[in-house]
Parts: structure tokens; sequence; C-alpha cells
């Protein structure tokens, strides 16, 4: 763990409340923290989750649809927003992702 901090790992977060999502997949929570730094590589490692675990899966599809937009890939965006939005269950985020769609 030494040769990871100050470079690497600058805090560890201890606040349950703060921690990682149990609502989310491991899987799609790293490739969000690894897009931090590279859109591309976050990219990669979200769509190496299993297509089983992705395709109702509606936090999947908003962070693919975020990470589109920022390569530049527009109209896989869009399809991707419209996916999460259609997935949302909640009408609230739903708009929230319309609105995403738009600006992509």
């Amino acid at each position: 763990l030494q040769p990871l901090r100050g470079a690497h790992v600058g805090m560890v977060f201890q606040e349950p409340l703060t921690a990682l999502n149990p609502l989310k997949t491991i899987g799609a929570q790293v490739a969000a923290a690894a897009a931090c730094q590279d859109a591309a590589r976050g990219l990669a490692m979200l769509d190496g989750v299993a297509s089983e675990n992705r395709s109702a899966y509606q936090p999947y599809h908003a962070v693919r649809a975020d990470l589109l937009v920022r390569l530049g890939r527009g109209a896989e965006a869009q399809q991707a927003y419209e996916r999460a939005a259609a997935l949302a269950p909640d009408p609230a985020v739903r708009q929230f992702l319309l609105a995403r769609m738009t600006q992509a």
C-alpha cells in the first residue's frame, strides 16, 4: 500500500455514507473512478462489466453516456441517455437524464 500513497491515493474515506454505493456494482463504481483521470479507460472498464449485469442497470447507462460525451461521441451518448432515462424509476432522475441528453 505504501507505493500507492501520495501519487495515487490521497485519502481513504471511512464514513460509510460516502463509501461505495451498495446499489451500484463494484465494476461500475471502479470504472467511474477511473474515468476521473481518463474517460477512454473508464469507458473500457465500464464496457467490461458483464452484459447480463448491465442491460437493465440504469446507472451503467448514465455513466456510460457521460463518458461518451467526454469523448466527443454525441450520437452514442444520446442513445445511452435514452436507455438510462427509460430505466430510471424516479421521474426527477428521468427528467435530468433527458435534459443531459439534449446537451450531448
